[in-house]
């Protein structure tokens, strides 16, 4: 049985998004993991181009073709002449996930009995699109040979603190070939999780602990200078400007509800789903506030997105735009007239409702 480890994507961009003259690796990650591994066999192999100057070497090679068919067949013929036919185990980090799976499920000849990946990229078309990044034109993608590699038993590791980009490119693509449950995956999430975009550069601002005692999470642009910002900055704002303005209490609320329901029935709304659908958001925009301090992370998240659109950060400060139909209730703290503006937005309330239903 062999165990080998196949690097990254390694040094391909420079901090300004420029592609590098060398792509070797500047951190020791993946070959730290292999020398601490006690398994027989254990073998670290780069990507084509890192570590040696060839005059074959070209950017592409590590940019819009680092999965193109020769680079693949070079891992592959690697791989196939340190395995040969014996059993091998492929561990996979970042972008070496999909040469992990695309060279046990495009090529054939290997044995490969297990797939590991660490912070894998197991669908670059997907990664790119979300990183707002120039798409891998010359490359193949492992989302092209899903069935295949649905049939390898296989595990996924993403970090604590890793931006859903990962996370949830690993369960999009998995969850098209398996039914997945709550027990199989745990996911950390972010209450800004892939909702702000940069104000100078246009990329998405991610969110992160930081390394202080007094540990926070704080919102960070990496393609650009900007300094970061706690994100408790920006819940402060948003409380101030938006949770804040609308805060009634429990019987305000159940009396709207109830209102809403005789409206529906006056109105003769027989979608049953959609008035629920409705009471659940009165209940929830009738105290914002109280349900920011009580839901999880995923819950928050979820709302946010849902009330929230545009959301750019620059200067410390966050900008965005309250979708419609909230925009109308949010500005009205009178409660008595939230009944009519609701009648007024059916249709606005209906387009929701998949995300509502979600809280």
């Amino acid at each position: 049985m062999y165990k080998i480890y196949i690097e990254g994507d390694g040094y391909a961009f420079n901090s300004h998004g420029k592609a590098t003259q060398d792509p070797t690796p500047r951190g020791t990650l993946v070959r730290e993991l292999a020398l601490g591994d006690n398994s027989p066999n254990v073998v670290y192999i780069a990507r084509p181009c890192q570590y040696i100057k060839s005059p074959i070497c070209s950017k592409r090679h590590w940019t819009t073709a680092r999965f193109a068919p020769e680079i693949i067949n070079a891992e592959y013929e690697t791989i196939r002449q340190i395995a040969g036919n014996n059993p091998v185990v492929l561990v996979g980090f970042s972008g070496g996930a999909q040469v992990a799976g695309l060279v046990a499920t495009a090529k054939r000849g290997l044995n490969v009995k297990k797939i590991i990946t660490i912070a894998g990229n197991l669908d670059h078309l997907a990664w790119t699109q979300y990183h707002n990044l120039p798409p891998l034109n010359e490359s193949m993608n492992l989302e092209s040979y899903r069935t295949q590699f649905a049939k390898l038993p296989q595990i996924h590791y993403v970090g604590r603190n890793d931006e859903g980009s990962l996370s949830e490119n690993i369960l999009s693509l998995l969850s098209k070939y398996y039914e997945l449950s709550n027990k199989d995956y745990y996911v950390d999430i972010y209450i800004f999780r892939g909702l702000i975009t940069c104000g100078c550069c246009g990329h998405k601002v991610f969110s992160d602990y930081s390394a202080k005692r007094n540990r926070y999470i704080y919102l960070r642009c990496y393609h650009c200078k900007n300094s970061s910002v706690n994100e408790n900055i920006i819940l402060q704002q948003l409380e101030e400007e938006l949770f804040s303005k609308i805060s009634f209490s429990n019987q305000t609320i159940k009396h709207l509800q109830a209102s809403l329901n005789k409206q529906f029935d006056e109105k003769k709304i027989k979608d049953t789903e959609l008035k629920e659908t409705i009471l659940k958001i009165v209940g929830i925009l009738g105290n914002l506030s109280l349900f920011m301090q009580q839901s999880d992370n995923k819950a928050k998240n979820i709302l946010l997105g849902l009330l929230l659109s545009d959301c750019i950060l620059k200067d410390k400060r966050l900008t965005y735009i309250i979708n419609k139909p909230f925009n109308y209730l949010l500005a009205c703290p009178d409660h008595k007239k939230w009944k009519d503006l609701i009648i007024k937005h059916l249709k606005d309330f209906k387009d929701r409702m998949f995300m509502i239903r979600k809280l």
